[in-house]
């Protein structure tokens, strides 16, 4: 395995590439702590799984989210407002009277801190952020570390530690966008998906959680069949939630099995590739490119509606709001540590 390092924009921005000893070619940059590209070889061909663009600048100007660490708390704040120990705190408004992913400026827009750590069968970033008290409105300094690693088991790890003065909120996630054929002219409306979970929290028409969990049987959010079933059945249901948001924009309630069996599978529209999906987290959010309004160039096509599905594990989004959504606050006396495993079988 080896690790490169070049420019990816202004003397502070940096792309990592990281090659393992299968031809699997990872690139990562310290700008939002993100992924930019995933290359799989197959028969001496290569295919990049992941939406991504080809300079800093792109994320800039088009889109800050793709590929990118979200926090401090991954989703939407209803109304930019909680109370925290009787005291009501207001973040940063950015999607109306909302907050989205953490507000303004977020992780999603900073240069990390990057340490490498090379061994024989894996290579780990570490990305360091501090963010200071009350940034975007949030309470408390907090130190957080995002760990990518790439090991020559066809693995993606993503490891979430943090630590805060002040008791706070903290619920990350990666913005990752997949698209397996590897070419997004084409949709993921004939990818295959396993999800293991029985539940899903419905949503509004400003896509906040209603607070209402539902059961996925004989609906088109159920996608417990081992074998998988086609996206694009569920797309084109016509099921009032899906048509509310144009297609899934949804947390899915995982269930609880231990770590080593996957809450996730997606097959690419001939089967040739499996991505795996292994988390610790409660729940992960599926969101399909719905509200694309016109197609941008990327790496290998145009960003279009459909053109990728996210898996982005975390907590219930907006769970301050909602009972029984989980405990999103962190605390003085607690170290926050989470992990999200993606292989390729």
């Amino acid at each position: 395995m080896k690790v490169e390092i070049m420019s990816f924009g202004n003397q502070q921005e940096k792309l990592y590439r990281i090659h393992n000893d299968h031809g699997m070619v990872v690139d990562f940059t310290n700008y939002g702590a993100r992924i930019v590209n995933w290359w799989l070889e197959k028969n001496n061909q290569k295919r990049n799984i992941v939406l991504g663009f080809d300079r800093v600048e792109e994320y800039k100007e088009k889109d800050p989210y793709i590929g990118a660490s979200i926090g401090r708390v991954a989703g939407r704040v209803k109304n930019g407002r909680f109370w925290l120990q009787n005291k009501e705190f207001q973040t940063n408004q950015n999607e109306g009277a909302h907050t989205l992913h953490g507000g303004e400026n977020s992780f999603e827009s900073k240069c990390w801190e990057v340490k490498i750590d090379e061994e024989p069968n894996k290579i780990s970033l570490y990305f360091f952020l501090e963010s200071p008290a009350m940034e975007n409105g949030f309470p408390g300094k907090l130190k957080t570390t995002i760990t990518h690693t790439i090991t020559n088991q066809n693995e993606w790890k993503i490891t979430y530690q943090a630590m805060t003065d002040t008791v706070t909120l903290f619920n990350p996630t990666n913005h990752v966008y997949f698209n397996l054929d590897g070419t997004f002219t084409t949709t993921i409306e004939e990818h295959k998906l396993f999800l293991a979970a029985d539940q899903y929290a419905e949503v509004d028409d400003q896509l906040l959680p209603t607070g209402k969990l539902a059961n996925v049987l004989n609906s088109p959010f159920d996608y417990q069949e081992p074998k998988g079933k086609k996206i694009g059945l569920g797309l084109h249901s016509g099921h009032p939630q899906v048509r509310l948001v144009n297609g899934y924009d949804h947390p899915f309630v995982l269930q609880r099995t231990p770590f080593s069996e996957p809450k996730a599978i997606l097959w690419d529209a001939t089967e040739t590739v499996k991505l795996k999906m292994y988390t610790d987290q409660p729940s992960v959010v599926v969101y399909t490119t719905n509200q694309v309004q016109a197609s941008q160039r990327m790496h290998e096509g145009c960003f279009q509606k459909y053109s990728g599905i996210t898996l982005e594990t975390q907590h219930l989004p907006d769970a301050i709001h909602h009972q029984g959504f989980g405990d999103i606050q962190l605390r003085p006396t607690e170290n926050y540590f989470s992990q999200t495993v993606f292989k390729i079988d």
